[in-house]
């Protein structure tokens, strides 16, 4: 599908307004994005039909030429087939005239982008993450969408409304003023128009084609060069030698601020660790040390929130107390009254203090919390029996019963608390219901209301911070499994990186030195001059392999790359393979030379050094090719030899699938030879899938062995109208699984 290209001196430009449809306008709405889904639903179906069709009769040994045809998914073949079913099709057949056919043609085209995404992607044509074959959407969870591109599409003079096909005028909450000024005075011209359904409400989206005023450069000679900092947003520098900063936002610099502030308050938080990071892990264990620092000290943090919320509820208590007692103090009561109400009264403060507390500050659930409810309900009731000014005190009893009791229990026992001054009264009456115990009970009735509301807050509050604290104390958990985890992944990482340099210099180089060694001292005598150039090269071969491996623990380029290209870096390995071990090594190159990627480049070396090994120490070989090719997308390294070759009949090797392992499997009914196991060939397909490239080695006894490493370099076309399933085979982790096997017997 073309991508539109605006006209010179114009720009495409969203206008985005909410919508507010009346009833009718709202079904006509969800009925269109509705038609749009069902019209997806039918070409996924229809185009995936052919497929299955095709694979069913491939398992009955149909030939290719006899298949079913592949059914295209362009957008014009999905319109016509669809055109000619809509008619017929009992899904379609009896309302698909009430929807516009625009909305028809938004989900055929989007399905024919979802079928071209996956067809791309299987091809090696699409970057980032691999797309799966396109799947149904369902009613539930479907995003409302409709797009429309022709039709009556305008923004109405009236400010607040839009005419969009078959859905009439309808209105927006926003004014529409700055579009359809544009329109009006010809700078603008709407191309397409799309509703959608988002956070509660409708939207539509107009894309319009702006003409813009582009302002001419003061100074077009002039060169800026921008730098973006941290410190600051950028540092720019123009030809003439004048240097600008732009300061960060305020928000970004107080965000910063307030993060170093964090970072301090986490790092004398926690524990130190002196043991060393370990490159590939550290980043991601500090941080997650740092996020599980962070969440420890929330957790102290919240603890304290408690203490103080808990320092603030006493203070509520003592006032409560404090202002009760006054007023019975004050009450017009005989003098023995007031003495048993305040002495009541001020038995409920250590009643509180040593067993109501603990209970309220633990959440414990247990027979000491029935003991205070009962205690307390009984203290209470024989202060109001002889002072009714005693009631006062249910503005603190009420949210105890409520903190110590389960929410059912505390609201039995609070209603019944409120009913006790009513109860009081009525029998100091004789029975009799008079004015004032009316108005009594309906303060009691209203302080039952109050305090069952207050109840259920307190308990909803506990119960919310009970599941917060279990939330964090699950997250530190989570976060420090993971700190341990990336840990050893980090670990684990490193090893097979230091495993791999090592192996590709280190124990290669050393291999030549013992050779060259074994050389000179047999040539010593007979032919010193020889014995002298042997010696050389074990100086030679012994500086590049301290040079390598500095940089290999350093983590760089290695030395060889650093100062020439790769086509100079394989000659010169050549040129040693022949000086060491005597072999007529040949090295070419096809294809236009042109710069390669550091990650390809120090593959193929590795791979390069890896066969060269392997040719000297197994092959028993004369001559060796080494062709380097540039292909168009890709570039390709080839490494033939003429020695004994070794065996790599069907069956003669297992993959990690069959053996139901994870690793390449060795030469079944075969020791493994040399250093058991052997890390060179099964280290080289690592290097290689890292790259997304296809390592494979073909070979027979008495005929050679070739080595072939072949990496993706750009994306590449392929316009083959071979189907779905033709558009990438699955020779990547076959070969792979295959060079395992080899591994071990080449080792």
């Amino acid at each position: 599908m073309k991508k539109f290209k605006p006209q010179p001196g114009f720009v495409v430009q969203a206008y985005r307004f909410a919508l507010d449809p009346n009833a009718a306008q709202e079904r006509a709405l969800r009925s269109h994005c509705g038609a749009a889904r069902a019209a997806y639903n039918w070409a996924v179906a229809w185009v995936e039909a052919s497929w299955w069709q095709r694979r069913a009769e491939q398992s009955y040994g149909i030939g290719e030429e006899a298949l079913t045809e592949w059914r295209p998914w362009s957008l014009p073949a999905l319109r016509k087939a669809f055109n000619a079913a809509k008619h017929t099709d009992p899904r379609f057949a009896a309302w698909w005239e009430g929807n516009s056919k625009e909305a028809y043609n938004t989900g055929l085209a989007n399905a024919a982008a979802a079928f071209d995404n996956y067809s791309k992607s299987k091809n090696g044509r699409r970057r980032g993450k691999r797309v799966g074959m396109p799947r149904f959407k369902s009613k539930r969870k479907a995003r409302l969408s409709c797009r429309f591109t022709t039709g009556t599409i305008r923004a109405e003079s009236g400010v607040r409304h839009v005419t969009l096909p078959r859905l009439g005028t309808i209105r927006t909450h926003e004014p529409t003023v700055k579009l359809l000024a544009r329109v009006q005075t010809g700078t603008a011209r709407i191309l397409s128009a799309t509703v959608r359904f988002e956070r509660g409400r409708w939207c539509v989206s107009f894309q319009a084609e702006v003409k813009r005023g582009f302002e001419r450069v003061a100074r077009p000679d002039d060169v800026v060069g921008i730098d973006l900092g941290v410190k600051t947003l950028a540092v720019m520098a123009d030809s003439t030698g004048e240097i600008r900063e732009v300061p960060n936002p305020r928000h970004l610099s107080t965000a910063l601020a307030d993060l170093r502030r964090a970072s301090r308050v986490v790092s004398r938080a926690g524990r130190g660790d002196a043991r060393a990071p370990v490159r590939g892990g550290s980043h991601a264990v500090g941080c997650s040390r740092m996020q599980g620092d962070t969440v420890r000290l929330d957790a102290r943090r919240a603890a304290e929130a408690r203490m103080r919320w808990f320092g603030l509820w006493d203070s509520y208590f003592v006032i409560c107390y404090l202002l009760t007692t006054g007023l019975v103090f004050t009450s017009g009561v005989p003098q023995g009254h007031r003495v048993v109400a305040i002495g009541a009264l001020t038995l409920i403060v250590p009643w509180y203090a040593g067993l109501g507390r603990p209970v309220m500050r633990h959440r414990t659930s247990d027979r000491r919390n029935a003991v205070f409810a009962a205690g307390l309900f009984g203290l209470f009731g024989v202060a109001a029996a002889v002072d009714l000014m005693s009631a006062f005190a249910l503005f603190a009893l009420v949210p105890m019963l409520m903190m110590s009791l389960a929410a059912r229990a505390a609201v039995v026992t609070a209603v019944l608390g409120n009913l006790v001054p009513v109860t009081v009264l009525w029998l100091q009456g004789g029975g009799a219901a008079g004015p004032l115990v009316l108005f009594v009970l309906l303060v009691s009735l209203l302080g039952i209301a109050l305090s069952v509301l207050l109840g259920l807050w307190i308990k909803r509050v506990v119960r919310q911070n009970e599941e917060h604290a279990a939330l964090i104390e699950e997250l530190r958990q989570n976060r420090e499994r993971v700190a341990r985890l990336s840990h050893q992944a980090g670990i684990a990482a490193e090893r097979e990186r230091l495993a791999r340099e090592i192996h590709d210099t280190l124990a290669q180089s050393l291999i030549s030195i013992i050779s060259l060694v074994q050389a000179a001292d047999a040539e010593v005598e007979t032919a010193p001059a020889t014995a002298r150039e042997h010696l050389s090269l074990v100086g030679r071969v012994a500086k590049e392999s301290l040079v390598e491996a500095r940089a290999f623990v350093a983590d760089r380029t290695p030395a060889s790359l650093q100062e020439s290209s790769l086509a100079q870096a394989l000659r010169r390995q050549a040129d040693g393979l022949t000086a060491q071990s005597g072999l007529l090594v040949r090295f070419a190159v096809e294809g236009v030379e042109r710069p390669l990627p550091m990650a390809a480049g120090v593959v193929l070396l590795r791979a390069a050094q890896e066969a060269g090994a392997n040719v000297r120490k197994h092959a028993e070989a004369r001559t060796v090719d080494m062709v380097l090719r540039f292909g168009e997308g890709q570039v390709a390294l080839r490494v033939t030899d003429d020695g004994r070759g070794f065996a790599t009949a069907e069956g003669e090797f297992t993959t990690a699938e069959e053996r139901g392992g994870s690793g390449p499997g060795g030469p079944s009914g075969r020791a493994d030879e040399d250093d058991g196991g052997g890390f060179g060939l099964r280290g080289m397909a690592a290097r290689v899938a890292e790259t997304g490239g296809v390592l494979s080695v073909a070979s027979e006894r008495g005929a050679g062995t070739v080595v072939e490493v072949r990496i993706p370099l750009a994306e590449t076309v392929d316009d083959s109208a071979a189907g779905p399933d033709v558009a990438r085979t699955d020779a990547t982790r076959a070969d792979t699984d295959r060079v395992g096997a080899l591994g071990k017997g080449r080792r």
